[in-house]
């Protein structure tokens, strides 16, 4: 036998199998020794290109007692895109199983089928072959035999009869790549005069996968640097380069890289798990300048923690200060996406010049857009080109600046408009065209060149937010001079307490009611507010914009009302109700033809005070009561004299024991007295 196909293998063997292999490829020569002990093999290049050679010989180890066989080779040969082999060993060592009590080789009749991994010795276990005879004559009694690797991956069968036999591999591991669909048939025979068996060494691949690798880039700016990727692999055992993988280059652009056919599991059938590394050209570990880096697997992510720098001039364009209306410093504001950050104080010892440092380039992977403006300069007008500032020394100008800030959690809910107006007025007075705020002008705007003053009376500037935005609430607040900030905010829900004083004091009658009161608002028991409310509130008060809620729970309102002094307070809801009980007395006038008074009011208007004690003088001067009687008319306890004689008459009578000399007195006194009272009364 001479030639054995093994599918797309070709075995020679034996002095034939040389002259056909001699044959086949022209220009190969094979040489051999036994005395020398050598076998020389040469094979022109353009046969064994993308080919494998394998040469295998049989010897036999004369002392039992020798455990080992050393075989010693070298090779010369040249493998593309590697370097070229020169004399290269390759030594290979076989144990002498008969030195332990086993047998090697075939015997007649045999055969014993090997299987390995391609390109190595290793043995694939858990194939399965059907042996069959050509001429379909059953095989010990049965029409075909399955045939099962070991661990080892060989399999065997004895006591062959004489003839030709097909082998065809059925089934294998997951992990090989196998189709029995297009699996060759290996043809052998047993003759007559063979001496040994036959073994039919058989190759197979695992299987290979496409392995893809992708990069991601969080900032940073274009063209991104070129970086390298490294393939590693593992199974059972520690991470290691995968073996002829090559580092692959990802220049500007590309985000993944492939790499085809590689080996899918191991040698003993563990699936390899795999992840990239980024390195450098040479394969070593590598971050882009500027950059951290997450490797996770198969995903290598870049982001860019790069810090730039703002900085700018100022320039006067005022012909040298002439009028002396340049200020000694300036102040410049650097603002991030329309929010200002940092400000400087600028001055002629920094030659105008400024500059804001170590500020991040990005945030949240975008961009930051950092702009600059400047507080108001008196009788200047600013022109800002980038970062530059100029200004202008123009009597009777100023500028002013409106900025819009978003205090929505970074649009959040989505409810942000694309842009929005804002109208600059000028004592009430539009001035121009209303102007669009939005991203492409970063929010902000500028008017130059407005009027300072009109008819001698410095012009008061405002802006006006005209577009409503719903679910917002607009601020507008000048920060400094020349400097408008409008801001929109998501607000809570809110309410107004509100409630009336009302009193209870017969319309203050006795004035003790005061000008004022201090309502106290209290929210869940603490107060937060207080107002003070006077007749001209027509005692009403008011307290808006309040927050429903707190922590997601409805806030208790409730109010409370500083003392006022000698009423009680009642408080119903909102309302407070104050009382006070004017004090009361009685007033009596004596004779029985005279009704006292009960229950008067104990402090009266002076008009009527007058016209009581006018009256009881009149009073006085019919009864002839002495002064110290006149005096307890008024007071709180005067009691009306009891007049015990009926007589109508009030002079005493003649028959009295007084002398007609003391009435004549009497008489006189009274004159007197009317007389007096008389032109005090004229003069009232």
């Amino acid at each position: 036998m001479n030639q054995i196909h093994l599918g797309e293998q070709k075995v020679y063997r034996g002095e034939e199998g040389i002259q056909q292999f001699l044959q086949d490829f022209p220009g190969a020569t094979f040489n051999f020794s036994v005395t020398d002990n050598y076998i020389e093999i040469t094979i022109p290049k353009n046969f064994v290109n993308l080919r494998k050679i394998m040469v295998s010989y049989k010897t036999i180890i004369e002392n039992p007692e020798q455990i080992n066989f050393e075989n010693h080779s070298e090779a010369w040969f040249k493998e593309f895109n590697k370097p070229a082999v020169d004399g290269e060993s390759f030594n290979h060592t076989v144990k002498n199983i008969s030195a332990s009590g086993g047998v090697n080789g075939t015997v007649r009749g045999e055969l014993k089928i090997f299987k390995y991994i391609n390109d190595t010795e290793i043995g694939i276990p858990n194939v399965t072959f059907e042996l069959r005879r050509a001429d379909e004559q059953p095989i010990q009694g049965q029409s075909s035999i399955l045939l099962t690797s070991n661990e080892q991956g060989e399999a065997s069968i004895k006591g062959l009869q004489v003839g030709d036999y097909v082998v065809k591999e059925k089934e294998a591991p997951n992990w090989i790549d196998f189709d029995p669909l297009s699996s060759n048939e290996l043809k052998f025979s047993i003759n007559e005069n063979d001496t040994e068996g036959v073994s039919l060494p058989i190759y197979n691949k695992k299987k290979v996968t496409n392995i893809t690798a992708t990069k991601i880039w969080n900032g940073g700016t274009t063209p991104r640097p070129s970086i390298y990727f490294k393939l590693f692999r593992a199974s059972t055992n520690n991470w290691e380069p995968v073996p002829d993988a090559e580092t692959k280059r990802l220049d500007n652009g590309i985000t993944s890289v492939t790499w085809e056919d590689i080996q899918q599991y191991d040698d003993s059938g563990n699936e390899y798990t795999f992840k990239v590394q980024e390195v450098d050209q040479n394969g070593n570990d590598y971050v882009p300048s500027g950059y951290q880096k997450i490797e996770n697997g198969l995903v290598v992510t870049n982001e860019n923690k790069e810090v730039i720098s703002v900085s700018g001039q100022k320039t006067w364009e005022d012909n040298e200060n002439q009028d002396g209306k340049r200020p000694t410093t300036i102040t410049v504001n650097l603002l991030a996406d329309g929010q200002p950050i940092q400000h400087k104080e600028v001055s002629e010892k920094d030659d105008w010049h400024y500059r804001f440092t170590n500020l991040p380039k990005y945030r949240d992977g975008q961009e930051i857009i950092y702009t600059v403006t400047e507080d108001n300069v008196p009788e200047y007008s600013t022109t800002i080109e980038g970062y530059n500032i100029k200004n202008s020394y123009t009597p009777g100008k100023t500028s002013l600046s409106a900025t819009k800030v978003w205090d929505d959690g970074n649009n959040q809910d989505g409810l942000r408009p694309q842009s929005i107006q804002v109208q600059l007025y000028a004592n009430n007075q539009k001035v121009g065209e209303a102007i669009e705020l939005s991203e492409e002008n970063h929010w902000t705007t500028t008017w130059n060149e407005l009027a300072e003053k009109a008819k001698g009376q410095a012009i008061t500037y405002r802006v006006e937010e005209l577009t409503k935005v719903a679910g917002y609430t607009s601020e507008v607040k000048q920060t400094k001079d020349g400097n408008i900030v409008i801001t929109n905010t998501h607000v809570p829900e809110t309410k107004e307490v509100s409630g009336q004083k009302t009193w209870e004091d017969n319309e203050n009658q006795d004035g003790k009611r005061p000008t004022t009161i201090t309502v106290n608002l209290l929210a869940d028991g603490q107060p937060i507010q207080h107002k003070e409310v006077s007749e001209k509130d027509d005692w009403h008060y008011r307290f808006t914009n309040l927050p429903k809620y707190r922590d997601g729970q409805e806030i208790i309102y409730t109010v409370t009302e500083d003392n006022v002094p000698e009423y009680s307070t009642t408080i119903e809801g909102y309302n407070i109700k104050n009382s006070y009980t004017p004090e009361k007395t009685n007033i009596s006038i004596p004779g029985s033809h005279i009704t006292p008074w009960k229950n008067f009011p104990e402090k009266t208007e002076r008009e009527k005070i007058r016209n009581l004690f006018s009256q009881k003088l009149q009073i006085f001067a019919h009864t002839g009561e002495s002064s110290e009687q006149r005096t307890n008319y008024i007071s709180k306890r005067a009691v009306p004299k009891q007049i015990t004689n009926k007589s109508k008459s009030i002079l005493p009578k003649t028959s009295s024991k007084k002398s007609s000399f003391a009435v004549i007195i009497g008489l006189l006194i009274v004159t007197i007295c009317a007389g007096i009272f008389l032109q005090k009364y004229k003069k009232v």
